[in-house]
């Protein structure tokens, strides 16, 4: 009898912690609904006394599982946050850290309120969700605050700053915020996962920065920062398959912004791939008609792919852009030499020889002290006309 005596005492005092506990959430729920009587007067003395009760209820084992214990902290917590604006509003300041943690707070535990709510019962039965319509409602601009919290704390706090996104991306599959649909719904995912990679970026972690930058590629705010932070990972590690794939991309998706054009067509005349370098050099010039540098290197595109012609046509554009562009000049007068020296036409051989002439005398009015850049090729071009005399002048620069 004496052990059926203890089994009997533990398990009543089992029972009554149960309740105790049990009792503490209904106490809760009744001073937050007593809290709220008046929505426009919120009572926080009452308030208070809830959260004291639940607070208790949220660390007993006996109550951490109930879908009502996170209800009652969730609902409790919106009301501190939404004190904390209106303070904000009254007297100007507001103490952010506090105000991040209650959004935290409030997506956390609604969350965890319908993951009980959605536990079978000892049948096997699943009933419909109590709290998760109104909790929905609740938890929307909680839940945007979170990616606020990590743009404000990446380059201050860079391990708050992931615990936030982290959460925030949780939003996405978590059964409880199915229906809204965040997935499709939010157009600033791809800024957070730049976020997240940029704060995974100054901890050094590449291996976390990768997959976020390849998400946040599609971010029309920091896309292009995305891209070419992974072109700048890629270089770095020697990877260039990679980093072509990813300048490229850049090109593609971000036509206006030069940077990514012009890296690429230094790529493309560095590896001889001249129909490719055309079409980003046509690309550039259509985006920025004036763009001198453009139509420079389309020049040399043309003249190292046996179009000297052309390449002399496109340096003239480039001069007219720029009228003292010295290595244009020079540009053009060997891409004039060039087409006279392979011309069988001998008018056309004198008329380029001559425009050859006209440009390397532009390049030595421009910069009389740099005789690389017209000294030889100005003994050359006067001295296959037959003008000795001219080219005596500049036999000094005669190459040994």
């Amino acid at each position: 009898m004496k052990k059926v005596f203890v089994i009997c005492a533990l398990l009543l005092t089992a029972a009554s912690a149960v309740y105790a506990q049990k009792k503490n959430v209904t106490k809760a729920q009744y001073f937050l609904e007593d809290a709220l009587m008046d929505p426009k007067h919120v009572n926080y003395e009452r308030a208070d006394m809830a959260w004291g009760f639940i607070e208790q209820a949220m660390k007993n084992p006996e109550s951490v599982n109930m879908a009502k214990t996170w209800n009652v902290a969730g609902n409790l917590k919106v009301i501190y946050s939404n004190k904390m604006l209106m303070d904000r509003s009254s007297t100007g300041n507001m103490d952010y850290d506090a105000f991040f943690d209650l959004q935290y707070d409030i997506v956390t535990f609604f969350s965890r309120c319908d993951s009980l709510e959605r536990l079978p019962n000892k049948k096997g039965e699943v009933k419909e969700p109590e709290y998760r319509k109104n909790n929905l409602e609740l938890i929307k601009t909680p839940r945007q605050n979170l990616l606020i919290a990590g743009s404000q704390y990446v380059n201050t706090d860079v391990n708050r700053c992931i615990k936030f996104l982290d959460l925030y991306f949780s939003t996405f599959s978590d059964p409880f915020m199915a229906e809204l649909n965040f997935e499709s719904t939010d157009t600033m995912k791809y800024d957070a996962y730049y976020i997240l990679g940029n704060a995974y970026e100054q901890l050094k972690d590449t291996a976390k920065v990768i997959p976020a930058y390849e998400q946040a590629v599609n971010s029309e705010t920091y896309g292009k920062n995305a891209c070419f932070g992974l072109m700048q990972i890629y270089k770095n590690r020697g990877q260039n398959d990679k980093w072509l794939e990813y300048c490229e991309l850049g090109v593609k998706k971000f036509p206006n912004e030069p940077v990514f054009s012009k890296v690429l067509l230094g790529n493309y005349i560095e590896n001889k791939r001249w129909d490719d370098a055309l079409k980003i050099a046509d690309l550039l010039i259509k985006n920025e008609p004036d763009d001198e540098w453009a139509y420079y290197n389309k020049g040399l595109i043309y003249f190292e792919s046996n179009r000297a012609n052309e390449a002399y046509d496109v340096f003239l554009q480039t001069i007219k852009i720029k009228p003292d562009y010295l290595e244009a000049y020079a540009a053009a007068g060997k891409a004039a030499w060039k087409v006279a020296d392979t011309s069988k036409d001998k008018n056309v051989t004198k008329d380029y020889y001559n425009k050859a002439i006209e440009m390397f005398e532009k390049a030595r009015e421009l910069s009389p002290d740099d005789a690389t850049t017209w000294g030889y090729s100005l003994y050359a071009c006067y001295n296959n006309i037959g003008n000795t005399t001219k080219a005596k002048e500049f036999a000094k620069y005669l190459k040994q």
